[in-house]
């Protein structure tokens, strides 16, 4: 059975913002939660979203390998399928056990 999960949103803290950002990449780690997310549920990494914008859409595409999906229900919904999902994987390692585990039948 095919399935994903969905990424409600995904957004950097306001003192993570602009040249004077404390962190980056943060946006790319928190895909790649999601992802492992999708894996440990047997959903091979894929995951869906709502770009907030145009210009977001562009920057998950250029970035996270997104593509828009056709739909009249938002539109800026957006996937990361297998593939991109792996590649996102190897850019933005996880330190730890994110103690993601599926949950028992």
């Amino acid at each position: 059975m095919r399935g994903a999960v969905y990424i409600h949103l995904a957004e950097s803290a306001p003192h993570n913002l602009g040249e004077n950002k404390k962190y980056t990449g943060v946006g790319g780690h928190l895909f790649a939660i999601a992802i492992k997310l999708s894996m440990a549920m047997d959903f091979n990494g894929y995951v869906f979203l709502e770009a907030k914008n145009e210009e977001l859409a562009n920057h998950y595409a250029e970035n996270f390998g997104a593509k828009l999906l056709a739909t009249r229900v938002h539109d800026w919904r957006m996937e990361i399928d297998e593939e991109n999902a792996i590649a996102l994987l190897e850019k933005y390692t996880l330190e730890g056990d994110l103690n993601v585990k599926r949950k028992e039948d």
